[in-house]
């Protein structure tokens, strides 16, 4: 159906622009609640897609336990990749509690597995900060925002590690637990 694809079309770009958004906002230093506001606003336009890609999912597990945002109604339509750390993050967003086992594939082991490790007790916190500190940029060299600071082109909005926020915030951890990690969103994490 033409009109299906091309509905399907304008709000995979209307996502796109939002998941862009979310990013700038929280660089810019705007409040939290314009953030969920605009987290809000990117689920609704996932919600009218059949499929989403990796990072739509993890984005919206990642920033919906983190801004405690609990309308993630499209994972019960739309197809998403099968991989252990979306299945972790959608089991803790349905029932709030740490799920007892993580298993599965994961699609991009370099800037997931220790994010798994640290879930399943497996990573020590002085560990999982110093890779989220130190590491987790250069496991994402293949993602297209890598470098995006760089460009002189006007794009940049800014990268984040929301997932491992996520992950932090799944264990019980505090603000101060990573304070002065670089590109984590400490904020957002109980003080």
């Amino acid at each position: 159906d033409g009109d299906k694809a091309k509905t399907q079309m304008c709000h995979l770009f209307i996502s796109g622009f939002l998941h862009d958004m979310i990013y700038a906002q929280y660089s810019a230093g705007e409040s939290l609640q314009e953030i969920k506001d605009t987290l809000k606003q990117y689920l609704h336009h996932l919600n009218a897609l059949d499929e989403l890609s990796y990072d739509q999912a993890l984005t919206a597990l990642s920033l919906g336990i983190l801004l405690q945002v609990s309308d993630i109604s499209v994972f019960r339509h739309a197809k998403y990749p099968e991989d252990a750390l979306l299945d972790a993050f959608l089991a803790y967003h349905r029932r709030h509690v740490l799920p007892a086992v993580i298993e599965g594939n994961l699609l991009f082991p370099k800037s997931s597995e220790r994010i798994i490790s640290f879930l399943k007790g497996n990573l020590s916190l002085e560990d999982y900060r110093l890779f989220l500190d130190r590491e987790w940029y250069e496991a994402n060299r293949e993602e297209p925002w890598y470098g995006s600071d760089l460009r002189n082109d006007g794009t940049y909005c800014g990268y984040w590690c929301f997932s491992g926020a996520a992950a932090a915030m799944m264990k019980g951890c505090k603000q101060v637990d990573f304070q002065g990690a670089a590109n984590f969103p400490v904020d957002m994490l109980p003080a």
